[in-house]
């Protein structure tokens, strides 16, 4: 079953949990698979052409993802054992590193779906594991022109939550592929020493302080890692398509020191990331909202 908000410019699509994807990486509560504005498409895949079958285990549309690197108890959680990875419910450790790209087994959390006339809601209250516990609460609301997505997450444990949370935005407008058209501006400037990884081997990319054009189609993926040092910078990226005149812009409620660009010829991915630090009983409110508009 799949969910729909719909408005006068915006059609937009949700699995609900479970369905299609079921892998361990990304948040099964509230997937968003297709955004039409006014007749484009603004959705990708991790894959190109993508089946069904491989919904199942990769990204697509507007994926989110905790604790990339470290989710919550897993250092502390024994080979066997089990850790939390939020969004999604209770996963078995099967070796003492932690790959999120590896498929490990789920024990799905209990997901409650709340719909409304142009809003859904997604609610997990998590058991407590390790003295690890927490209480999910995603909304996302359809605005004229946009979609707003916030999070509410309250520490139910014992012990401090520290995590970090993403949307991996899987864009592409319409039939169009990745190159000259697209114009992508940045949070802040790149700056050489806060580059922790960068992919650039076709060099499709030229980078600019803030901004990136693309010189070509790539045939191989790009990449970009930035760790800013010893600051914040407000969350935001805007990408344009001058050839079909539309545009779309992400602004965080939040203070962001890590972005991540990923791409390939179908597909390109701006990533902010906020850290997230909750002590016991206390909560972290932020949101993330997504604008589309047509070029001037």
């Amino acid at each position: 079953m799949s969910y729909l908000l719909t408005n006068k410019k915006i059609n937009l699509t949700l699995e609900e949990p479970g369905e299609n994807y079921s892998g361990s990486r990304f948040d099964w509560t509230g997937k968003i698979i297709s955004l039409d504005y006014c007749g484009t498409e603004i959705l990708s895949s991790e894959l190109p052409m993508q089946s069904d079958a491989q919904h199942k285990k990769f990204g697509r549309g507007l994926y989110n993802e905790f604790g990339t690197n470290n989710p919550l108890g897993f250092s502390e959680c024994a080979i066997g054992g089990h850790f939390h990875k939020i969004g999604i419910g209770r996963i078995e450790k099967s070796k003492e590193s932690y790959n999120n790209q590896l498929h490990h087994s789920v024990s799905p959390a209990e997901i409650k779906v709340i719909q409304k006339t142009n809003s859904i809601e997604f609610c997990i209250e998590s058991r407590i594991i390790n003295g690890y516990g927490y209480h999910l609460n995603k909304h996302i609301k359809l605005q004229e022109n946009g979609v707003t997505i916030s999070y509410f997450l309250k520490n139910t444990g014992v012990k401090k939550l520290e995590s970090n949370e993403y949307n991996h935005n899987f864009l592409c407008f319409g039939p169009s592929i990745i190159g000259p058209d697209y114009t992508l501006t940045l949070p802040t400037e790149i700056r050489l020493d806060e580059l922790t990884e960068l992919v650039n081997k076709e060099k499709v990319m030229s980078i600019k302080n803030d901004e990136i054009r693309f010189l070509k189609t790539p045939t191989e993926a790009f990449f970009i890692s930035t760790e800013l040092k010893n600051r914040y910078v407000n969350a935001f990226w805007k990408l344009e398509n001058k050839a079909l005149n539309i545009g779309i812009s992400e602004t965080g409620n939040f203070k962001t020191r890590q972005f991540h660009l990923w791409g390939l010829e179908h597909v390109i991915s701006p990533e902010l990331f906020i850290d997230i630090e909750i002590y016991p009983s206390e909560t972290k409110e932020w949101t993330r909202t997504y604008s589309f508009y047509e070029l001037t």
